[in-house]
């Protein structure tokens, strides 16, 4: 369970940078395809749990969803 919850968070959290503008397509793409390759590492037993869960969120390290305020702020600015 932790497993799925991991990638869940990690999918909603890069649509989310992707939904507004945080992430170019390039981006998601290559985040999406760096977490695949992390996801067959785990499924083939070459990384544990904890290894894969502490390098997807390096994945969107740094990396924050903009808070309502500033989605309200963009909206109104279109």
């Amino acid at each position: 369970m932790e497993f799925k919850r991991i990638c869940k968070d990690f999918d909603l959290k890069l649509l989310q940078l992707d939904t507004w503008g945080m992430l170019s397509s390039e981006e998601v793409e290559y985040k999406l395809s760096k977490k695949n390759t992390l996801l067959k590492e785990y499924e083939t037993n070459n990384i544990s749990l904890n290894q894969f869960k502490s390098k997807v969120e390096k994945l969107t390290e740094g990396l924050d969803v903009p808070s309502k305020e500033e989605i309200l702020s963009r909206c109104s600015m279109l």
